[in-house]
């Protein structure tokens, strides 16, 4: 049984233009239509069934003017008044900005999520590696991490677990896409495999 997702992409104004007129050059940071349906792809490989993608434009929603990133927690409350409005309470909402994101106490977060919740956040505006197939990969990483915690998983300690922490972004190349043995017992039938 896959886990339902709906990917919410909450756009910047730049962002939102970048996506609709697709990549400039094969490298350019981003995501288009392409990207999103691998993104879509890999998450389904690890037990997340998209039910679909919407799009919104962020607006200033969390915006620090002074920071000029936004604030991790207001954009995990749209997330999750998004889930909120669905009749599926298994179904979780996984929102991908562009937009830069930190946290109290923090120059930057990748990814932030409800542990046994609903909602989850990624930030792909710090994952660009100059290289589409790297970018991709960190993108995939991050939200099935970021997912893994809406199913009840903590951090693991297994550097080759997709739920290993990413304090670096040198951590998010190193870990692998998957969950570990341990990890995938935790989260039960929750992400079993659909290959």
């Amino acid at each position: 049984m896959a886990t339902p997702v709906i990917i919410v992409l909450a756009l910047t104004k730049d962002g939102l233009a970048r996506y609709r007129t697709g990549p400039t050059t094969r490298f350019s940071l981003g995501l288009s239509e392409g990207r999103v349906e691998i993104l879509m792809r890999g998450l389904k490989m690890h037990g997340f069934e998209n039910v679909e993608v919407g799009i919104v434009e962020l607006g200033f929603l969390g915006l620090h003017t002074g920071r000029k990133q936004y604030q991790s927690k207001a954009l995990l409350k749209m997330a999750r008044d998004r889930a909120k409005s669905l009749s599926d309470w298994h179904t979780k909402v996984l929102l991908i900005t562009d937009a830069d994101i930190y946290d109290v106490d923090t120059l930057f977060v990748a990814g932030q999520a409800e542990v046994n919740g609903r909602a989850a956040v990624v930030s792909y505006a710090r994952l660009g590696a100059g290289n589409e197939e790297r970018f991709l990969k960190r993108v995939l990483k991050e939200s099935l991490h970021e997912l893994g915690h809406t199913l009840g998983l903590g951090h693991c300690n297994n550097h080759d677990c997709v739920m290993f922490p990413s304090r670096v972004l040198a951590d998010s190349d190193v870990k692998d896409h998957e969950f570990c043995q341990k990890c995938k017992t935790k989260a039960g039938r929750a992400i079993s495999e659909n290959r």
